[in-house]
């Protein structure tokens, strides 16, 4: 079961590697809908976990959740309309983890 970002098995405890560098509230969210109103509801749904050994590991400038980009190679905002979240190639945004393993 999750509880607090963190996935229990009796043999290994895993760690939403979110929370490793503190993102905040507002960056972890990965997909967007919205209301009748047509007001933006964020919700964090998609995750990667990592065991205890990787968490040193974890490059914080290189990992978090990614921006789509568009032909001209700028970043696409976050949509704020259906209409802009319609135009992406996906309703959820990608997490990029990036390990540091040369120290292993």
């Amino acid at each position: 079961p999750l509880h607090n970002g963190q996935l229990h098995f009796e043999w290994i405890e895993l760690f939403d590697f979110l929370d490793i560098p503190h993102t905040p509230a507002d960056l972890r969210a990965t997909s967007i809908h919205f209301d009748k109103n047509g007001a933006p509801l964020m919700a964090h749904l998609d995750y990667i976990f990592v065991t205890q050994n990787l968490l040193s590991k974890i490059d914080k400038d290189k990992s978090g959740r990614c921006q789509f980009i568009n032909k001209k190679n700028n970043p696409v905002p976050f949509p704020q309309s259906p209409q802009s979240r319609a135009s992406l190639c996906s309703d959820h945004m990608p997490l990029i983890l990036t390990l540091n393993l040369n120290s292993m």
